[in-house]
């Protein structure tokens, strides 16, 4: 979880970083901001965070993952 808070956080900074005109490009279709993109990508992480209240078990199984993978590293 603490991953997802941290990738979600330099996400958001590289997006701040992208310029800021808004508008059709080159093709013609409409181009998404960076604000509009920062607030699709917090959606998405609180969706994420939300997925142990809807599947349980979708939680344990990562939790288990999580604990194999530093039993593993250490």
């Amino acid at each position: 979880m603490v991953f997802l808070i941290r990738m979600a956080f330099w996400f958001s900074l590289v997006l701040l970083a992208l310029p800021l005109a808004v508008g059709p490009d080159e093709s013609g279709r409409e181009s998404v901001g960076p604000i509009q993109a920062l607030f699709a990508a917090r959606e998405a992480v609180g969706d994420i965070a939300g997925i142990c209240e809807r599947k349980p078990d979708v939680c344990e199984t990562g939790k288990s993952a999580m604990h194999t993978i530093t039993a593993r590293a250490k």
